[in-house]
Formats: C-alpha cells, sequence, structure tokens
C-alpha cells in the first residue's frame, strides 16, 4: 500500500507517494514543520488495476495462453506444462526447485541438443518473474516462448532456456493482497516482514549498490548469497 499525498508548500501543491513503511514519520515530520496535508489516494496499487485483470469470468480453456490480459498465476502454469506435449519434439520442461511456499518453478527449453543432434549451438537463457508486481516480464517471457515456437527460424542455431516465473509465490501475493508486492514471501528475524529481493539473491556481486541487509526493505538481500530456494533452483 503506497498512499499519495497532496501538500500545499505555500508555492504550490505538491503530491507524493509515500511507502507504507515510511508514511508514520513522513506524516509526522509534515506535522512538526506545520504543513498542511491530505491524503489523495489511500492505496496507490489500485491505480495499477483494470476490469481485465480481475474478470474471473475470463478463465483460459487449459493450457491456453492469453497475451490481451496478465495471465493469472494457474493459467501460466497450465500453459507451461502443457508445453511438452503439444510440441514433443521440441520443448522439454522441467521442474528445477520449488518456492518457499512449495509452488514449481519451471524450465522451458526450447530445441535442447540431443545425443543425436551433436552440433555445438550457443545457449540463450532468460529468467523473468523474479519481482513480483512486475506481471509483465513473465508476460513477455511467455510471449517469447510462444513466438519461438510459431518461427523455427529462430530455432535453428541455439538452444533456449527460459524460467517465466522465478517467484510465484510473490507474484500470487502480488495479486491478492499487495499489487506493489516486489520480493519473494520468505520469512525474516523480524516478524513482521517478509521477503528477499531475488535479484539481489545471487552470489554475483551480492551485497552491492542499492542492496540492503535491513529484511523489512524492498532491496533486502537475504542472509547470505543463495539463501533462497527460487535462487538456488536457478543457480
Amino acid at each position: 500500500m503506497h498512499p499519495t499525498s497532496q501538500l500545499n508548500t505555500g508555492t504550490g501543491t505538491t503530491i507524493l507517494a509515500v511507502a507504507q513503511d515510511k508514511l508514520t514519520q513522513f506524516i509526522q515530520t509534515l506535522t512538526d514543520s506545520g504543513v498542511a496535508f491530505q491524503t489523495k489516494i489511500q492505496d496507490l496499487s489500485q491505480l495499477f488495476l483494470s476490469p481485465l485483470t480481475y474478470d474471473m469470468t475470463r478463465r483460459l480453456p487449459r493450457g491456453d495462453a492469453t497475451f490481451d490480459r496478465y495471465m493469472y498465476y494457474q493459467e501460466i502454469v497450465s500453459y507451461i506444462e502443457g508445453l511438452s506435449s503439444r510440441y514433443s519434439n521440441k520443448v522439454q520442461v522441467d521442474k528445477i526447485g520449488q518456492s518457499v511456499e512449495g509452488r514449481p518453478i519451471y524450465l522451458i527449453t526450447i530445441n535442447k541438443k540431443t545425443k543425436t543432434r551433436k552440433v555445438d549451438k550457443p545457449v540463450i537463457f532468460i529468467e523473468a518473474g523474479a519481482h513480483a508486481r512486475e506481471w509483465v516480464s513473465p508476460a513477455s517471457a511467455l510471449y517469447l516462448v510462444e513466438r519461438l515456437l510459431e518461427s523455427p527460424s529462430l530455432l535453428r542455431n541455439a538452444e533456449w532456456r527460459v524460467v517465466p516465473l522465478l517467484n510465484p509465490d510473490g507474484y500470487v501475493y502480488s495479486w491478492n493482497h499487495d499489487r506493489l508486492w516486489r520480493k519473494n514471501r520468505a520469512p525474516s528475524s523480524v516478524p513482521e516482514c517478509f521477503g528477499v529481493d531475488l535479484n539481489r539473491n545471487f552470489d554475483f556481486y551480492w551485497g552491492g549498490v542499492q542492496a540492503s541487509m535491513d529484511p523489512c526493505s524492498d532491496l533486502y538481500q537475504g542472509s547470505n548469497p543463495f539463501s533462497e530456494p527460487e535462487t538456488r533452483a536457478n543457480n
């Protein structure tokens, strides 16, 4: 929840979005400074929602995909699990791990090198959906998969490996509870704070610029590199 406040600064009006965990301190600072303000929007995440997003009557047939709207988690899973049977000569789907809450993490391999195809070719790896609120990320990865399977010329000289949704728990949470949720859903040393920023949990530059050791931060890097099952699955 990110409230939006409108401030009267004396020289005009300023509209600010304030993170929920900073709101109390922010309001106190304004009050102490004698700055008049009013809350315009209590939950900024509502601005990101559309009727298409939650139209439960538009569920897809099992195994189908749509790119006219964002897909529910179960629709994504259904589409991924149906790929290997629909394209048995091109696609291999593997479960490479599971999330904190036990949801599978999938790897889609297209045009995999086999014993009968020994020609060396580059491997193109794509990972999506590390940040839960960025729904366009898994949508883009699945759109790429769909286009690759419809364009044989793109498959000729490369093996494609796609992890379309690295953070399934966060994705579900961003649909059902907090549209702007970013992290996974791992518990932390602070009882009221959950989640690790998976993008900052790999050992490459772990603890670098913009990472945080604060479990309540959106940029929390975790207790150590690869502390999360999602990043270990992708290792």
